[in-house]
């Protein structure tokens, strides 16, 4: 089972951090398109089997391309990404989890329960 984390930052690294050394996940991936982010998440990273990669997550094609090929998401990112990116993994079947941060977001998350449950897909927002 493949997971992808999205965001570098300090949220981001840690996630991969505990993935890496608690999970049993085949592949695991961490995404930024903020060099200097993903710089610093490297060295914060090293020694672990990380797949490092630049996503824009406000490049769609580019976000499912990367989903495509994961089993399960993790968005680290601001929560005004969340809405778009739970859309994104309920099209391409991807389970999806986040951080949070605004009910309204989440409400938005909540109304696409049904189209979720019928891809199979769980979504777990405002973790």
């Amino acid at each position: 089972m493949d997971v992808i984390i999205l965001g570098a930052g300090m949220m981001g690294r840690a996630i991969t951090y505990d993935l890496c050394n608690y999970s049993n996940f085949d592949r695991i991936a961490l995404a930024d398109n903020d060099s200097q982010t993903m710089d610093s998440a490297q060295s914060f990273l090293k020694g672990k089997t990380v797949n490092f990669a630049s996503i824009n997550v406000e490049d769609a094609d580019d976000v499912k391309k990367h989903f495509q090929h994961a089993n399960v998401a993790i968005s680290a990112v601001p929560y005004r990404f969340n809405y778009e990116l739970t859309k994104m993994a309920v099209e391409t079947k991807t389970h999806f989890l986040d951080l949070g941060g605004n009910n309204d977001i989440v409400n938005k998350q909540r109304s696409l329960s049904s189209e979720a449950k019928k891809n199979g897909v769980t979504i777990i927002p405002d973790c």
